[in-house]
């Protein structure tokens, strides 16, 4: 195994810890024929409906973002799974913030 299967191995395991041994529900996708990683978090096993974190990437080429380093840039995913899973909180300054505008038309 090379150091890029390593990490995509520690990021899913540290997702499936997640989910086992804090009160956050994790939710993991691998779709191997695109070679990606969905993985979300939701607040609860009972509320998880309710997402406080997602990510999706690419493992060999990441399409939607310039990645200087690959292999940093799963380090730091695997990081931030390690930190959830050891603090059993979020840490929101590690992550990337996405907004969206929403709107709704009614008549």
């Amino acid at each position: 195994m090379n150091e890029k299967d390593k990490l995509i191995c520690e990021i899913i395991q540290l997702a499936y810890l997640v989910n086992e041994h804090t009160e956050f529900c994790t939710f993991i996708r691998f779709s191997g024929h695109v070679d990606s990683i969905d993985i979300e978090i939701r607040a609860s096993k009972e509320n998880w409906q309710s997402e406080i974190l997602r990510t999706e990437f690419y493992t060999e080429v990441d399409k939607y973002r310039t990645v200087k380093d690959p292999l940093a840039f799963l380090k730091a995913k695997r990081d931030i799974l390690a930190h959830i899973l050891k603090d059993e909180d979020i840490p929101y300054e590690e992550c990337d913030v996405e907004k969206y505008l929403v709107e709704e038309y009614t008549f």
